[in-house]
């Protein structure tokens, strides 16, 4: 008769070493029952150990599957973060628009310099941009040591994307404890399309 305590409790045994276990309570409490079914305990045994060498193989299979993955992805990630970096600064000295509204934006820039109205009635004159003011406060500063530019713009724009960049990375790291998971978050940010318009006056000015 099988114990008790081989059914009820769960053991941390694998398959072999349970099967080995009953085999042993048999033998001991009742050898006359051994003689019988210990051939087929015995192989029962060597089918379960068969089936674990098989699992073998297919563990390595897809341990090697993901970690081929994970290079993958990192590779790509940081590719793709590095080319928009790049484009970043090669675009930021364009002296003509990269984006229809980049000279919009500077006007009212140059508004909020010379203390005008940023939201004034629209008029043939000025219409503003649906924006939030944001952005063209936060350039004056800038904007009094470099000028009120295209550059300038731009230039805030970077530091914007950083930053937010930045907050993303450090918020995933914070509840994974994972580099790469934050790695990916802020690739997922990039694949998004908008860190790609992250070069471009007003791109955080957005609602």
């Amino acid at each position: 008769m099988i114990p008790d305590s081989l059914l009820c409790k769960p053991s941390r045994l694998n398959h072999s070493a349970k099967v080995g276990s009953i085999m042993m309570s048999i033998k001991s409490q009742s050898p006359e029952k051994w003689q019988i079914g210990g051939n087929l305990l015995r192989f029962i045994k060597t089918q379960v150990i068969r089936n674990e060498m098989k699992l073998i193989p297919e563990e390595l299979n897809h341990n090697r599957i993901q970690k081929i993955l994970f290079i993958c992805f990192t590779f790509y990630a940081i590719l793709q973060i590095t080319i928009v970096i790049y484009l970043w600064f090669n675009h930021i000295n364009f002296p003509l628009n990269l984006e229809a509204m980049e000279l919009t934006i500077l006007t009212h820039l140059k508004r909020v310099m010379s203390g005008l109205v940023l939201y004034p009635e629209p008029s043939s004159a000025f219409i503003p941009l649906a924006y939030n003011p944001l952005y063209y406060y936060l350039s004056v500063p800038f904007a009094w040591i470099l000028g009120a530019n295209l550059f300038t713009l731009r230039l805030v724009s970077i530091i914007g994307a950083f930053g937010s960049g930045f907050i993303i990375f450090s918020a995933i790291y914070k509840r994974t404890n994972s580099l790469w998971w934050g790695l990916m978050a802020v690739w997922l940010k990039v694949l998004s399309g908008c860190r790609l318009r992250a070069a471009l006056p007003g791109s955080i000015s957005a609602p």
